[in-house]
């Protein structure tokens, strides 16, 4: 596959995932007293691995590379997926590794190990040889997959895994479809974020079961019968009394 289609869809999963995360924090940011930020690393590996799960797990590809027909293989057997012990690893080097890196440098930060003596002292000092290896070993695989347009980040090539093109396409022309599905449930999600701020549930609720008990306790066949029958013994009971009172006179 041509490194263009391939660097197109890593951009499109990149959006896909913060599309969706940012509709996350949108949501749980309407729950009271709690705070985004401070989970804003789980959120995106939540986010991430969701998406990649979901596409890479099953179909042996992401969805941007799915809408360029683009598939994973084995680079050692043409024409082999991967196995799921690869799926694995290729998630831990994806999703997990960065989030840990994250969560480590922040601790790190907070607890102040590079002015201290001992373990902390020298996970510190690996923590920060570990992302300048990283910085160089990732500035040069670019630099290969541009020339050869395999591998295009180090996970695929720990892996072993190379996208291969399952269909001839045009100019990468997108699916429209997709597009307008994704641009539908965008607006929804956008809607829905401004109006329900403004909702109380709590009177909806309450206005519900006010109904729901006025239907119950007003029944209006049970209600004439009752009227009627109640109304034919007060006239006997009249009848009878004005009967007793002229007997009595004569």
């Amino acid at each position: 596959a041509s490194c263009g289609l391939q660097l197109v869809a890593g951009q499109l999963d990149a959006e896909l995932v913060i599309g969706l995360r940012k509709q996350l924090e949108a949501a749980l940011g309407l729950i009271q007293g709690f705070r985004v930020s401070r989970f804003a690393p789980e959120l995106q590996a939540a986010v991430h691995g969701l998406v990649h799960v979901f596409s890479v797990f099953r179909s042996n590809a992401s969805y941007g590379q799915q809408l360029h027909h683009l598939q994973y293989e084995l680079q050692s057997t043409p024409g082999r997926a991967p196995s799921k012990l690869r799926k694995v690893l290729h998630f831990l080097a994806v999703v997990v590794a960065p989030w840990a890196m994250v969560r480590l440098n922040e601790l790190a930060i907070e607890e102040a190990w590079r002015e201290q003596s001992g373990w902390r002292r020298r996970v510190y000092v690996a923590m920060l040889r570990t992302e300048k290896v990283m910085a160089a070993v990732t500035y040069l695989n670019h630099i290969l997959f541009l020339f050869n347009g395999r591998y295009m980040s180090v996970a695929d090539r720990l892996c072993g895994l190379v996208l291969v093109s399952q269909k001839a396409q045009e100019g990468g022309a997108l699916s429209y479809e997709y597009m307008s599905r994704e641009l539908l449930w965008h607006g929804f999600s956008e809607f829905a974020v401004f109006v329900l701020p403004y909702l109380d549930f709590r009177w909806l609720l309450a206005r519900v079961m006010r109904r729901l008990r006025q239907a119950q306790t007003s029944d209006p066949v049970a209600g004439s019968s009752s009227s009627s029958g109640g109304g034919g013994g007060d006239a006997g009971s009249t009848d009878d009394g004005t009967n007793t009172s002229v007997s009595r006179r004569a």
